[in-house]
């Protein structure tokens, strides 16, 4: 027994042994395999790069000395000849190129020479503009193929990029690269938006040969790159470009940023008289296909294989009832196997039995080949392969009018089977097992060809219920239709008697106007009659009355006039238009002028933004508010008044007699004084007919105040949109130094505040 263990013992690590070698094996075979794909994919894309940039170099390289060609035909070269010759450059997509420019040399005694010729030539406005000593090098004429503005006359020599560009070329009669530099012309520009960049140089030669001049093109190389590396490279990896032996970057396009780089490239390119280079990296796990799980599954399955394989040589190595309990064990763990393929294949299944809206699958006999319960459910009855003919007995299926039935080829999932696409096809279902009837909402489109056979897929969904709703809520909006139109017709008449009203308020105005001034009229007149005629008959006590009968007829007067307008106001009509403040400003405190006579008076306009309204009435609020600043400060010795806007409101402020701001509500009612009259004249009716006024125009009015302190009255009007000026006025009063009380304006260039 103990010898058997033993041999089955070493049968077991051998097998184990051979497992494991042959797992390994396979395993780093597998692992060499995708860094071999990893490489060969980096090296050509390096390749397709390289080719790439070089083929389209070359073009731009071609482009330029044809342009030179062109130029050096040209005896002289002329802005209009210059144009034709670089007009064709627009139509070659030369991505990156901001510009081509002809270049000349002068030095620093001949730039003005130089300037001269060719403003002769056509260039006007050429201004050359040197730097330093030595020679020169301006561009004359240019092309902007980049969309930016058109710059001629800088110098570029003190630039060494380019300028060693240009003396290469001169010398060598052929095109040259400089290194990569900022361009000049994108040095102004942000930071991030500065791209390096290389300049192609081209000689110009007239017939014989001689060197005239330079043709220049400037390349974003970014740009460039971009445009012409493939799309896998932009995408996986990143790629470097640099100049000569690689100290001086060019352009980079990074791709994928996962990891670290595990895979480099090299490529060399020969553009015009320099060599690039060109480094392409990337991280073996972002690249498609080269870092798969399948080593790591090999060993793992290796590894699980070999030690199934040994465990059964150690077990048949040993007793044959273990071993045939052993296969009682594998034959159970096969059939869960089994069992767990089968619940795998049965998870579309129950994805499908799981799924509210019902869906059902026809092939392209048109037979049903699946369907979910809740098909079943929404149909009301088994979707089965049945003759389309019977569809309508079977189903029972009508449109959306539920009378007309559907004919076999107008069915969502029959067009879907025919190549249509079908959305939100309403279908009714009436049947045995959907007596009621039920909407369904189809949509149906043809199987993906991926299936791997032809046929139609239908999907639907119950809408019954929210149909039903949409009807309720249709009746609703008919029934609050029905009640507007109702109210409306009650409204219509309240309006009418409305205007009865009015009417009749109107005509008692006309008979207060009349009626009233008439009596009022004839008692002033016959007292002044008596205070003229008779004034050497009365005594002082005598001559008091008749002026206090004269002042309460005026009073009275003054009463009716205010009544009409306040009652008036609501019936006239607002007129809509820019009201400028500032100006009503101005002219009211003109007619306030004989109220200022013999006092010191200061008036503070400030920025007034224009309002919308009836300018009448708005001047009315205007005239009122200022009216009553003046009267409630004439027991003081210096009277400030500021108008203004503030806080989306214009206020005018006083430092007056103020108001005990308890009874502020009472300001702006009808006939309601908080003064005495025999302090402060008045009727009591103007600020309630201001309060009214700006009611109408949509605002609101409020006044702030402390007894002997001032009072401020605020009010809001609706704006209009014209910018609010930002300079202010000042106007002053000075009854002795202006004479008569008239505002001391300011003179020509004072500030206003």
């Amino acid at each position: 027994m103990g010898r058997s263990r033993a041999t089955a013992l070493t049968a077991a690590c051998v097998v184990a042994v051979i497992g494991l070698l042959a797992t390994g094996a396979a395993a780093a075979l597998v692992h060499a395999h995708e860094w071999d794909n990893a490489r060969s994919l980096i090296d050509r894309t390096t390749l397709s790069a390289r080719a790439a940039v070089q083929f389209e170099l070359q073009r731009y390289t071609d482009a330029l000395k044809t342009v030179a060609g062109g130029l050096g035909g040209q005896d002289p070269v002329t802005p209009a000849g210059f144009d034709a010759a670089t007009a064709p450059l627009a139509g070659l997509d030369l991505r990156g190129v901001t510009a081509v420019a002809l270049m000349v040399p002068a030095t620093s005694d001949r730039v003005a020479q130089t300037q001269a010729t060719w403003r002769d030539r056509g260039v006007t406005g050429l201004t050359l503009k040197p730097e330093g000593t030595g020679e020169h090098f301006f561009a004359v004429l240019q092309r902007a193929l980049d969309g930016s503005p058109r710059t001629v006359g800088a110098d570029i020599s003190p630039v060494p990029e380019p300028t060693a560009a240009l003396l290469r070329a001169r010398t060598s009669g052929g095109t040259t690269v400089s290194d990569p530099y900022v361009l000049i012309r994108d040095r102004g520009r942000p930071d991030e938006a500065q791209k390096r960049s290389v300049v192609f140089a081209t000689p110009v030669t007239d017939a014989a040969g001689r060197f005239q001049a330079w043709v220049v093109i400037g390349v974003r190389a970014a740009d460039l790159l971009n445009r012409l590396l493939p799309a896998g490279a932009k995408g996986w990896f990143q790629v470097d470009v640099h100049a000569g032996s690689g100290a001086l970057p060019i352009a980079r396009v990074t791709g994928s940023d996962k990891g670290r780089p595990e895979l480099t490239a090299v490529a060399d390119l020969v553009i015009a008289d320099q060599q690039w280079t060109m480094r392409v990296a990337a991280d073996r796990s972002a690249l498609p296909g080269t870092d798969t799980p399948l080593d790591t599954g090999i060993a793992a399955g290796g590894v699980a294989l070999t030690g199934l394989l040994t465990a059964l040589v150690y077990v048949l190595a040993t007793v044959r009832r273990r071993l045939e309990s052993e296969v009682y064990t594998a034959t159970a763990e096969a059939r869960a196997a089994e069992r767990e393929a089968r619940r795998q294949a049965g998870l579309l299944g129950a994805v499908m039995d799981s799924i509210g809206d019902g869906v059902a699958v026809m092939d392209g006999d048109g037979r049903f080949i699946l369907s979910n319960p809740a098909a079943r459910s929404l149909v009301g009855s088994p979707v089965e392969s049945a003759d389309p003919d019977d569809w309508a007995n079977r189903y029972g299926l009508f449109k959306a009018d539920g009378v007309s039935a559907f004919a076999i080829a107008e069915m969502p999932i029959i067009r879907a089977l025919h190549g249509e696409w079908v959305t939100d096809e309403e279908m009714i279902a009436r049947n045995p097992g959907r007596p009621d009837g039920a909407r369904l909402n189809v949509s149906a489109r043809p199987l993906d060809p991926a299936a791997g056979q032809p046929g139609a897929v239908a999907v639907f969904h119950d809408v019954t219920d929210r149909r039903a709703a949409e009807d309720a809520v249709r009746r609703l909006n008919a029934e609050l239709e029905d009640r507007v139109d109702r109210r409306t017709a009650q409204l219509a008449a309240r309006a009418e008697q409305l205007r009865a009203a009015n009417a009749e308020l109107e005509a008692f105005s006309y008979s207060v106007s009349h009626d009233l001034r008439a009596p009022l009229r004839a008692v002033d007149g016959f007292a002044r009659m008596l205070e003229l005629d008779y004034a050497t008959f009365l005594d002082d006590t005598g001559r008091r009355y008749v002026a206090r009968v004269r002042a309460g007829a005026q009073t009275m007067g003054e009463l009716i006039d205010g009544l009409l307008a306040f009652s008036r106001l609501q019936r006239q009509e607002l007129s809509h238009e820019e009201v400028r403040l500032d100006r009503l400003v101005d002219e009211v405190w003109d007619e306030l002028a004989p109220d200022r006579v013999g006092r010191r008076v200061e008036l503070v306009v400030g920025d007034l933004p224009p309002a919308a309204g009836d300018r009448r009435l708005i001047r009315q609020v205007v005239a009122n508010l200022l009216h009553n600043a003046l009267k409630y400060t004439r027991s003081r010795a210096e009277t400030r008044i500021e108008v203004g806007f503030t806080d989306d409101a214009y206020f005018v402020k006083d430092n007056g007699a103020g108001f005990d701001s308890q009874y502020v509500d009472r300001l702006f009612q009808v006939f309601q004084r908080l003064h005495r009259a025999e302090d402060y004249e008045g009727t009591g009716v103007g600020l309630a007919l201001a309060s009214r006024i700006v009611l109408r125009h949509g605002g609101r009015i409020w006044a702030e105040g402390e007894t002997d302190r001032g009072a401020t009255f605020h009010f809001t009007l609706p704006k209009l949109s014209h910018e609010r000026k930002g300079a202010t006025d000042v106007v002053s009063a000075d009854a002795g130094a202006a004479g008569g009380g008239q505002p001391v304006r300011p003179g020509v260039g004072a500030a206003r505040v």
